[in-house]
């Protein structure tokens, strides 16, 4: 129930963040991290998805990064889980790769 409540709100916040992000001041942009951050943190397919976009598309990667800063510190954690570089050096660091000495 927490999870549908959760992903429904994320999805209602980054509609009004689509909605309110022609406007001068940058509050859609602001409002569409936060509930992309709400969804991510609901949804592993969600959060393969952004790491795949962040990894495909370098300028996402930047904006996500200048995003994470101001996000509050429990948002800060669940997009840095999406980091595809933090994401690429587990992989290399797994004892399936290790090498045998």
């Amino acid at each position: 129930m927490k999870k549908i409540v959760i992903l429904t709100l994320g999805g209602l916040l980054f509609v009004a963040g689509l909605i309110v992000l022609p406007l001068p001041i940058p509050f859609g942009a602001i409002m569409m991290v936060i509930a992309t951050a709400m969804i991510v943190s609901q949804s592993p397919y969600a959060a393969r998805q952004l790491q795949w976009l962040r990894a495909r598309y370098r300028n996402v990667d930047l904006v996500v990064r200048a995003a994470e800063a101001r996000l509050p510190k429990n948002l800060q954690v669940i997009v840095r889980l999406t980091d595809p570089l933090a994401s690429a050096a587990k992989a290399t660091i797994t004892p399936k790769n290790a090498d045998p000495a």
